[in-house]
């Protein structure tokens, strides 16, 4: 999953909390280049799962900060990535997020 936060002071706080409170088999990394990105990789996650991850980011925006990732300009693209081909999949994941 990409997430994509606005280039304020707000969005860089929900950024680095959502980094702080990842689950111990995710892993997550910040990107600033060419925009403020979280990438996420869930291992053994499918889309079902994804959208669990989603709907829970949602509730916990609507809970601290009043509003859902729409409402605060998160943008959220997700994609199964299939083993042969995961690294050109999420570059393209990336440069869609550009």
């Amino acid at each position: 999953a990409i997430l994509q936060f606005p280039l304020d002071a707000r969005g860089t706080e929900i950024r680095h909390r959502m980094l702080r409170s990842k689950r111990e088999l995710d892993f997550y990394w910040l990107r600033d280049t060419p925009a403020s990105l979280l990438i996420a990789l869930f291992p053994l996650t499918d889309e079902e799962g994804m959208q669990g991850y989603l709907t829970r980011v949602n509730a916990w925006l609507e809970q601290e900060y009043g509003n859902d990732s729409r409402g605060l300009g998160i943008h959220f693209n997700s994609q199964v990535l299939e083993p042969q081909r995961a690294a050109t999949q999420l570059q393209a994941l990336i440069d869609h997020a550009a």
